[in-house]
């Protein structure tokens, strides 16, 4: 159990970094009444930016392993965690659908590479899931181990990087340097470990 809690504390505390990073991201807008609104390419920026994170917030809220008091709980409590995750990507999924059509040409390769990271890291963190869900709570060594691989996985997974995606096209770049949303993206993954 000691091995487990060793474990899940380390990305329990990847998830805490990140909390305060993302808190950022419901800070207030600086927009003042009568003020021109943001071009096109800001906005939809902001919502592409926006796409990953629903995933970041249900990452920065991890279940307390510790006070679970049998692997059964564990199971359960890390299976609901993963679940937030893939809920989260689901969710980023749609708001990028909602961005609707990019304003540059060039936007539409980069929406199409943003879908493909956000597909494939659902596709990924189901598959943690499913590892999680499929490990024998009776059989503790077991059970470590399958909690190791699931970590290891989840440690190589990689969110899209949207604004480094926008910067490919010089109009959006540019709109990424006052899109709220990826500023609050460029900060987290400034922040982030490693």
């Amino acid at each position: 159990m000691a091995d487990l809690r060793r474990v899940l504390g380390r990305a329990a505390a990847v998830a805490a970094l990140l909390a305060g990073v993302v808190a950022c991201s419901a800070a207030p807008s600086n927009q003042v009444a009568g003020a021109p609104r943001p071009d096109p390419a800001t906005t939809w920026s902001d919502t592409v930016c926006g796409s990953v994170l629903a995933f970041a917030n249900a990452a920065t809220a991890p279940p307390d392993f510790a006070a679970a008091t049998d692997l059964a709980a564990v199971q359960r409590s890390y299976s609901a965690y993963l679940g937030a995750l893939v809920a989260g990507v689901r969710e980023g999924r749609s708001a990028l659908a909602a961005a609707g059509n990019p304003p540059v040409p060039d936007g539409y390769a980069v929406a199409d590479r943003v879908r493909t990271g956000l597909i494939r890291l659902e596709q990924d963190m189901t598959g943690a899931q499913a590892m999680v869900d499929g490990a024998d709570p009776a059989d503790p060594r077991g059970f470590v181990t399958a909690v190791r691989q699931v970590e290891q996985t989840v440690l190589a997974i990689e969110v899209p990087d949207v604004v480094a995606e926008l910067a490919t096209v010089p109009e959006l770049a540019a709109a990424t340097r006052t899109a709220p949303t990826c500023r609050t993206v460029r900060t987290l993954a400034a922040a982030a470990p490693g």
